[in-house]
């Protein structure tokens, strides 16, 4: 699989309630149910000391949009009222293409 596109979604979850996001976030799927995507590659859940950021890798455009079409479709509800609750804001997803070849090291 060749990866030609990251996206990008940042999450700032309420003070205080960081922990609450991270187990929302986890039982909701939002790095499990993507791999019944055809075209997801990986995606991971990072964070500094202000947000959370979730990278995922596509192999096209259209692999993605078909995520986002069913992003919070399928997850346990309860889960979703709670990871609602846990945030105080969401930078939309954005899809980066990758324009250079890979570069080996």
């Amino acid at each position: 699989m060749t990866a030609r596109y990251r996206s990008h979604v940042e999450f700032r979850p309420k003070p205080g309630r960081e922990a609450e996001f991270v187990a929302a976030f986890h039982a909701c799927g939002m790095l499990t149910r993507p791999q019944e995507i055809p075209g997801f590659v990986v995606a991971h859940l990072y964070r500094d000391d202000a947000a959370y950021v979730v990278i995922g890798e596509w192999e096209t455009r259209e692999s993605y949009a078909a995520w986002r079409a069913v992003a919070q479709r399928g997850a346990p509800a309860d889960a979703l009222r709670a990871l609602g609750a846990s945030i105080d804001a969401v930078t939309p997803g954005r899809l980066l293409e990758a324009v250079d070849p890979p570069v080996s090291g």
